[in-house]
């Protein structure tokens, strides 16, 4: 019988930098009612319960001591206090943090230690204190359904948190909680390790309905697949496995579980559990069945307790083999459920430094220079996500690494809408204070740009420009002020960079009209 939370328990965890206090969300403003941040242990005796606050003690030298109260469905003995401060650690992300030395001993290239380690001394420092998060983000099987909602979401944060809620209301066991915090609701899943060793107590009803109805379609619509030394099971295909059913669409889902159950291969239980699993992940089938393929092959035995990088670089070298099976989130799951240091999500962010300033051709390479690219990874995330927002710390790097046209070439061309990133050239240089280190800027200064004065406003048609390819940029100015960047590409001259605006220079262009990167950012 599970155990109402009804005990407080004060846990004290010290030397939190006092930078990452706004990242500590014991709750998130979309689901004010719900912890997020939960413990769930299931060794001699099921432990679990959320931290309802906390209060900061004292601070020496950036650093914090602060005491969570912890409530919980037993009084916890010292033993019990230390099990659940580790796991409290590891939500905040401090057991295993990232270091100045993770960054430096992870690179395997000097000229890609130097830009990080610049970078980071930049940025991290200050901004976080010199050390970043790193862990067991959410309790293991929560992250599943988390980073499986993480899938090509429609409204961000808001709609993945809705359904992380959809899905633990539902298939979750609902936990009493007792007296004054008798507000909340907190809803309660199997630990990871108990489905796993395929040991699911009888309380979780729900749940094994579930996943009894996982097992059925799963048997039905996947199939072993060897990569590399790595056995998984990947879906067959969207509709011909389903009897003519296109699963992508929430109706046709539907009407093919109606049509399983006609035909005797799933019960009207199965068929309410797939169907709301749907539901649950905002009516996206194929989000659903991202979910279906992690359980079905946690139930055919694939353990992620134990994948190391060479499991973790198969998925993502054989995507084309696979389907259903989604590296990014597989990454995701892996680095912030389970805290592997070799789980890494590769969105465009990430690729976009990679590839831009360090100069990296490919996910291959990417994985290939660097150990423990998990921890890796939260330096270009988070900076890549201080870019995004354009933050004072970050306004003179990494212009590169955005997307210097995007749904304004239209606008500003009238071509059609395309989205290519700025890049290392002349104007994303020119004020960067990395560019010292830069493989990227490395890599063009020595190129050849011609200036073009405009006489109207608009930048010209990309099929318009009739330059030869003797140089590697065209920069188009008004009043000798750069403002267009076309670079050459596949013979071809594109947009990369369109500065409408006079935030980030007003520098005019003087002298020889032809001149080297390296030339024109010295000159200005």
């Amino acid at each position: 019988m599970l155990e109402p939370i009804k005990y407080e328990n004060e846990i004290l965890i010290e030397g939190i930098p006092k930078q990452w206090l706004p990242m500590i969300k014991l709750f998130d403003p979309y689901l004010p009612q719900y912890p997020i941040m939960y413990v769930h242990i299931k060794n001699s005796e099921r432990i679990y319960g959320f931290p309802i606050n906390y209060n900061i003690k004292k601070e020496k030298a950036g650093k914090l001591d602060i005491s969570f109260l912890f409530l919980s469905n037993k009084k916890l003995d010292k033993k019990s206090i230390d099990i659940v401060k580790t796991e409290l650690m590891e939500r905040i992300g401090l057991k295993n943090k990232v270091t100045l030395k993770d960054i430096e001993q992870g690179s395997k290239k000097d000229e890609h230690k130097k830009y990080l380690m610049k970078l980071w001394k930049f940025f991290i420092n200050k901004t976080y204190g010199g050390e970043l998060p790193f862990g067991k983000f959410y309790e293991p099987f929560l992250s599943i359904i988390r980073c499986s909602a993480a899938f090509n979401p429609m409204s961000g944060a808001k709609s993945e948190w809705q359904m992380l809620y959809d899905f633990v209301r539902y298939y979750g066991e609902e936990i009493k909680i007792c007296d004054e915090y008798s507000y909340l609701e907190f809803y309660l899943l199997p630990t990871y390790e108990e489905i796993v060793d395929n040991k699911i107590s009888e309380d979780f009803q729900n749940f094994f309905n579930l996943l009894s109805s996982v097992e059925k379609i799963g048997n039905l619509l996947y199939e072993e697949i060897a990569i590399d030394d790595l056995k998984m099971f990947s879906f067959k295909g969207m509709t011909s496995n389903t009897e003519g059913f296109d699963l992508r669409k929430g109706p046709q889902f539907r009407s093919y579980t109606s049509y399983l159950l006609k035909k005797g291969k799933i019960s009207s239980t199965d068929k309410k559990m797939l169907d709301f699993l749907v539901d649950a992940f905002n009516r996206m089938p194929t989000r659903a069945l991202g979910f279906v393929t992690i359980m079905f092959n946690t139930i055919k035995g694939v353990n992620f307790n134990t994948w190391k990088k060479e499991e973790i670089d198969s998925l993502y070298l054989n995507r084309k083999k696979t389907k259903m099976i989604y590296p990014k989130i597989i990454g995701m799951i892996l680095q912030q459920g389970f805290g592997n240091e070799d789980a890494v999500p590769i969105d465009n962010w990430i690729n976009s430094i990679y590839e831009e300033p360090l100069q990296i051709k490919s996910e291959e390479e990417f994985l290939s220079l660097f150990e423990k690219v998990g921890k890796i990874e939260r330096l270009f995330w988070l900076v890549s996500q201080a870019r995004k927002t354009n933050m004072k710390i970050v306004f003179d790097i990494l212009w590169c690494i955005k997307y210097g046209t995007g749904a304004s070439t239209q606008r500003i061309t009238g071509d059609k809408d395309k989205r290519l990133k700025r890049g290392p050239n002349p104007l994303s240089c020119l004020d960067c204070n990395l560019k010292n280190e830069c493989s990227g800027f490395n890599f063009i200064k020595n190129e050849k740009i011609k200036f073009i004065e405009l006489k109207g406003k608009k930048a010209p048609k990309e099929t318009e420009i009739n330059e030869k390819f003797d140089w590697m940029f065209l920069v188009f100015t008004q009043n000798n002020i750069p403002k267009f960047v076309y670079k050459k590409i596949k013979n071809k001259w594109s947009l990369v960079d369109a500065f409408t605006g006079y935030e980030i220079h007003e520098k005019k262009v003087s002298g020889n009209k032809i001149k080297s990167v390296n030339e024109f950012i010295k000159s200005n």
